[in-house]
């Protein structure tokens, strides 16, 4: 496997980039985005072979090929992708909510990926290796044939991702909880301090912490809640539920339920990431 390409030099794809070349040094690295920016230097750090902005410019014998890009862009690119490459090469795409995309896809060389990674900031500037190196990556095969999963299993294990296996639906509820719904509530806690400069003199680490991932992307805040609309909906309703508990509790100085809730939510998060 010794030609790759990777649609889209974003983020998890100048990284996916980094991290292939970091342990395959050998390996010729194919890119495109419509950002001849980062294509250029991507070429100019020796990453990548070449310098173009569309697919069809790149060698159709690539073995994998890699689709990074804005989840409104992914079917359109994947199906692109499968295309333009030879009827041997597997298409692996690495958008955040699966269940669409991979429903829209026939063609059994493609297989539904997401990396569970990132970061808060956007663009190739702000890609790194280290970002999915050790990451987990999840594959949602439907329709896709066994030599295409053992393909894209092989080069993701060999480069240090640890693999996991799942429906696309379950895929888009357990990103909802661990990824989607998080970023709503920082965005909701970050707009309750419109018109309140003087709170900049008082923040400190736990509202750094709780909002950080605010200030992702809102292009891809907007297309992730509505990709994933209703594992998003429920956990806004049960939310809903929780607060209303929680402020009965307040309006009855009831510090019996209010230890208890946030003893049951400690003893949860330190259960999740211990």
């Amino acid at each position: 496997m010794s030609k790759i390409a990777v649609v889209g030099l974003g983020l998890i794809g100048g990284s996916l980039v980094k991290l292939i070349h970091k342990k395959h040094p050998s390996y010729e690295i194919y890119a495109c985005d419509l950002n001849i920016d980062a294509v250029k230097e991507a070429h100019k750090e020796g990453l990548i072979q070449n310098q173009d902005i569309s697919i069809s410019s790149l060698p159709k014998e690539c073995s994998l090929v890699f689709v990074s890009v804005p989840i409104e862009h992914t079917e359109a690119l994947v199906m692109e992708s499968l295309s333009h490459f030879n009827v041997e090469s597997v298409v692996v795409d690495c958008a955040s909510v699966k269940k669409n995309i991979v429903g829209a896809m026939s063609d059994p060389r493609f297989v539904g990926g997401h990396p569970v990674a990132g970061s808060e900031h956007t663009g190739f500037a702000h890609s790194d290796a280290d970002i999915l190196e050790g990451a987990t990556f999840v594959l949602c095969p439907s329709l896709t044939n066994e030599r295409a999963v053992e393909t894209a299993s092989a080069m993701l294990r060999d480069i240090s991702f640890n693999l996991l296996f799942l429906s696309p639906e379950s895929h888009d509820e357990m990103l909802a909880m661990s990824s989607h719904f998080p970023y709503v509530m920082a965005s909701v806690v970050a707009q309750l301090t419109e018109d309140n400069t003087p709170l900049k003199s008082v923040v400190g680490t736990g509202f750094m912490s709780t909002t950080r991932v605010a200030s992702t992307s809102p292009k891809w805040g907007a297309e992730v809640v509505l990709e994933n609309k209703a594992a998003v909906k429920s956990l806004i309703n049960q939310t809903k539920l929780r607060l209303d508990s929680l402020e009965k509790a307040l309006d009855e100085d009831d510090r019996d339920t209010l230890f208890e809730f946030f003893e049951s939510a400690k003893n949860q998060r330190d259960e999740l990431i211990d």
